[in-house]
């Protein structure tokens, strides 16, 4: 790879942030603020997704059950990685639990939002703005966090920013200036 075509790489990471920089904060507060919510009330967090989305969902439950800092203590976080994850959400999941979708394939989240929907839990759904399909799947109770773009990469780039944004959220409300 050329230095023009890396640096070419950074700029359009510098550009795509940019753009989700004026689109996402108020989305991204008050979805921080419904897994705040949810942990206050005695909730659980439950996350999955579909390839890139999948990392990010494990990479955020390891993220909640252990602080960065290692000052705070785990908050109640599973990643759904299999075909029971529909079953799990049924057996365990309670009214104020609330399940976080990232970039889920349709034939994903059905059965999840379907499990989440008979325990009455709320849904966090991030998807691009191409994603119209998996965003009329949820309902006026749910968030759905919409990323700017078509490249899968910048994509990837912009859940996972998403995904350190909600953690950090979830600190600072919980523990403040503790951590």
């Amino acid at each position: 790879m050329s230095l023009s075509r890396i640096r070419e790489q950074f700029a359009d990471n510098i550009e795509h942030s940019m753009k989700a920089a004026e689109l996402l904060p108020e989305s991204i507060a008050a979805a921080g603020d419904m897994l705040v919510a949810a942990l206050l009330e005695g909730g659980r967090l439950y996350l999955s997704g579909q390839s890139s989305g999948a990392v990010i969902g494990a990479h955020m439950a390891a993220m909640l059950l252990g602080s960065e800092q290692g000052s705070r203590p785990p908050l109640p976080a599973q990643y759904l990685q299999d075909q029971q994850s529909a079953a799990l959400l049924r057996a365990f999941g309670q009214r104020h639990d609330v399940l976080l979708l990232i970039n889920p394939d349709r034939s994903i989240a059905e059965p999840l939002l379907q499990a989440a929907r008979d325990r009455d839990m709320r849904v966090i759904l991030i998807c691009s703005i191409e994603s119209t399909q998996s965003a009329s799947l949820i309902n006026d109770r749910d968030l759905c966090l919409m990323l700017p773009g078509e490249h899968t990469t910048r994509l990837t780039e912009t859940a996972l920013l998403v995904a350190h944004a909600l953690c950090d959220h979830i600190e600072q409300q919980l523990f403040g200036d503790l951590i």
